[in-house]
């Protein structure tokens, strides 16, 4: 098992696939009360490591088991993918988490705020959204 986690993917209830950066970013998307009613159903490494998430003074707690489900992982990301009627399959985990999150940033790049004028904003910000 990899000491570093790449990619945290989320299934919740409604079997909607959201990824994270690192369990720190998905411990803070989470949360508590959530948690506990169980709108979170299953959640993964990029590897397919199972990832336990808890609770503890109403703070998400997320923990990596070791226990590898690699297929539950596939299946799930198969299930999003006929959901969201995408025409590529998705095959790689990976790929598909490096996707999702660079969308995410180009996405928050284009609807950054404050807006500032043009010739400001490429000072401040540069022209082109950051890389990972």
């Amino acid at each position: 098992m990899a000491d570093e986690v790449r990619a945290v993917f989320v299934f919740d209830r409604d079997h909607d696939a959201l990824v994270f950066r690192s369990l720190e970013h998905a411990a803070g998307y989470m949360e508590a009360i959530e948690v506990e009613e169980g709108e979170y159903v299953a959640l993964f490494t990029e590897t397919g490591v199972i990832v336990n998430a808890t609770t503890t003074a109403e703070r998400v707690v997320l923990t990596v088991t070791g226990e590898r489900d690699e297929a539950d992982l596939r299946a799930r990301l198969r299930d999003h993918q006929r959901r969201m009627r995408t025409p590529e399959p998705i095959t790689d985990p990976v790929a598909f988490a490096s996707d999702y999150l660079r969308r995410e940033r180009e996405w928050e790049w284009a609807h950054r705020w404050p807006r500032w004028p043009a010739w400001l904003d490429r000072r401040l910000h540069g022209e082109h959204p950051p890389k990972a």
